[in-house]
């Protein structure tokens, strides 16, 4: 800066420094102590981490910057620096080969996720849970493993110790082959395991689970086909069914792929074809709802034109809490991102689902009937317009971060073995737009063992985990 500049008072410097972006700033300090002096004003930096915030970056502190007192500016300063450098490398081709974690394979994986930002969870559907910290962007180190007393575990959920304990993750895993669960508790703080529940023969039924909510003690199994039940763990007998097939013909193709405990009183039930608000029976509430049961009707969006075969969600804890975001695989069409917002304050709940991105992968718009279901079964048109009943690949594995502001999937091109590893750098309006999928890593081996079939990713670190159809965990950094 010339010195007549330097020359004007320190609140009009700060206004002007006020207007500057990061790269800008961080030349200006460089210029003299004055503006060394002058960039360390805390107000700068909060300035900059709530643009951050406007052009949907995803931050440590959740979409509402719930910034913990007493933040030192230089805390600040790192929180700002660190989400531009991670916005910048996002979309880019990484540089680095996968690291490997060894020791990780145990078998069968069923999923992978990863818990803020730094915790990975791995299961196996040989009985085996574990724990890696991942302490930078090319290593993990195991924390803990879970051993369990049963192999074939064919389903599993989990999540924070609760809406208060971001200290603990809480796993269910059942078996399909006998109705067995089993609960554990997973200490962040330091390696060790509690169990907190086992419960055998809890219906008579094959089951799966679907969703658990520590908090309330809930969890939600699914029976083949259209059946949910809804359990306390401290309550083995404690239980009640919830069906959600209308009798309708059509219904036969609208299976149940996911649920979500909305607060303590509702479930999201999201299927094949429709996404369903219903009301937990009053007998599982604590305390007891003083309202009857005149509500307990669902409330139904249907997807008129889709089959989705996959979809995962954002976290209502880490987003508004009646607000989830979801993003949908549709095998001819291609990819869906829906906003959905539950109201239950209301007398009579609101169920508001809204198309806000898309990603297809149609080789051309479609005029047969967009998905494999009966021809009557819903209307012979697709969003993408007419054509011939094709797509130009598919997608393989699929996640969404917590705050859904940015989603990794695989995806592989039809008559091809490269599986390319596509990001999505969010910012989406309030209007549909197209999802900008970028490709980042690829990954053309012929072994079909290499098939990259489950993926999760740190949405503020930018680290994404691989997991492929051997068992085998591999950490792509930025």
């Amino acid at each position: 800066m010339g010195a007549d500049l330097l020359s004007l008072p320190d609140e009009i410097l700060l206004t002007i420094l006020h207007v500057l972006e990061l790269p800008e700033l961080l030349i200006v300090r460089e210029l003299c102590h004055k503006c060394l002096d002058l960039s360390r004003e805390k107000a700068l930096w909060l300035n900059l981490l709530s643009r951050a915030h406007q052009d949907h970056i995803p931050l440590p502190f959740g979409p509402h910057l719930n910034l913990p007192s007493g933040l030192l500016t230089s805390e600040v300063e790192t929180i700002v620096r660190s989400a531009s450098h991670v916005a910048h490398w996002w979309p880019l081709p990484r540089s680095r080969t996968p690291a490997r974690l060894f020791g990780a394979s145990r078998g069968s994986l069923m999923g992978l996720q990863i818990f803020l930002d730094k915790w990975l969870l791995a299961v196996y559907s040989e009985g085996y849970a574990c724990v890696w910290h991942i302490d930078s962007p090319t290593t993990a180190k195991e924390w803990v493993t879970v051993t369990m007393e049963y192999i074939n575990w064919s389903s599993y959920d989990a999540c924070l110790g609760g809406i208060m304990d971001q200290n603990s993750i809480v796993l269910a895993v059942t078996q399909t082959l006998r109705p067995v669960t089993r609960i554990y508790r997973i200490d962040l703080c330091k390696p060790q395991i509690s169990s907190v529940n086992q419960t055998d023969n809890s219906t008579p039924h094959p089951q799966s689970v679907r969703a658990i909510d520590p908090t309330h003690e809930f969890i939600a199994y699914t029976i083949p086909f259209f059946s949910i039940v809804l359990a306390q763990w401290g309550h083995d007998q404690l239980w009640e069914m919830l069906t959600t097939h209308s009798g309708d013909d059509a219904e036969l193709w609208n299976g149940i792929l996911a649920i979500r405990f909305i607060g303590s009183n509702h479930l999201l039930v999201c299927k094949m074809r429709s996404v369903e608000l219903h009301e937990i029976p009053s007998s599982l509430r604590s305390p007891p709802s003083p309202r009857s049961d005149h509500h307990t009707t669902p409330l139904v969006h249907p997807f008129p034109s889709m089959t989705f075969r996959d979809l995962v969600f954002s976290d209502p804890c880490a987003m508004d809490r009646n607000r989830i975001e979801m993003l949908a695989y549709e095998v001819l069409q291609g990819l869906f991102l829906y906003s959905i917002r539950v109201t239950v304050d209301a007398d009579l709940p609101e169920l508001t689902v809204t198309l806000i991105a898309t990603y297809p992968m149609s080789m051309s718009p479609l005029s047969e009937t967009p998905s494999p279901t009966p021809t009557g079964s819903h209307p012979s048109q697709n969003i993408f317009g007419t054509g011939n009943l094709s797509s130009r690949g598919f997608v393989s594995a699929l996640t969404l971060g917590p705050q859904g502001k940015r989603a990794v999937w695989v995806e592989r091109k039809r008559g091809s073995v490269f599986r390319e590893v596509i990001v999505w750098p969010g910012k989406v309006g309030d209007i549909e737009v197209e999802m900008d999928g970028k490709a980042i890593f690829v990954n053309g081996s012929y072994d079909l063992r290499q098939d990259i079939t489950h993926c999760a990713f740190g949405e503020v670190s930018g680290n994404i985990v691989l997991g492929d159809r051997a068992g085998e965990i591999y950490l792509l950094g930025l």
